[in-house]
């Protein structure tokens, strides 16, 4: 789990719906926009969609989780909100986080 500054609250992740810039992947989407703050502000969102069991939606919000935290001091400053689409995480998620970060970066 992040520290709770780096967590969005609910009523940012609303905010984020709406005015946030999208980037979607077959496994998870990405709502983004750049933070006010000089560190990143992350929420992950695992809809019941996904997985009828709360003990697996917290499961992949804790591999989520692990993996941003060694990912995240090597960004620049962004909110963002991630939207798992799929139960089965990519064994390689630290790379395709990392690949899909640094497509935001460069936008």
């Amino acid at each position: 789990m992040l520290p709770k500054e780096q967590r969005l609250s609910r009523q940012f992740v609303k905010q984020l719906f709406n005015s946030g810039k999208r980037l979607s992947t077959p496994r998870f989407s990405i709502i983004h926009r750049p933070s006010t703050q000089s560190f990143s502000r992350i929420s992950v969102v695992v809809p019941t969609s996904v997985s009828k069991l709360s003990s697996q939606r917290k499961r992949l919000r804790r591999i989520f989780y692990k993996a941003l935290r060694g990912i995240l001091p090597l960004t620049t400053p962004l909110e963002m909100v991630i939207i798992v689409r799929r139960a089965d995480p990519p064994h390689n998620l630290i790379t395709v986080l990392s690949r899909e970060l640094s497509k935001i970066q460069r936008r």
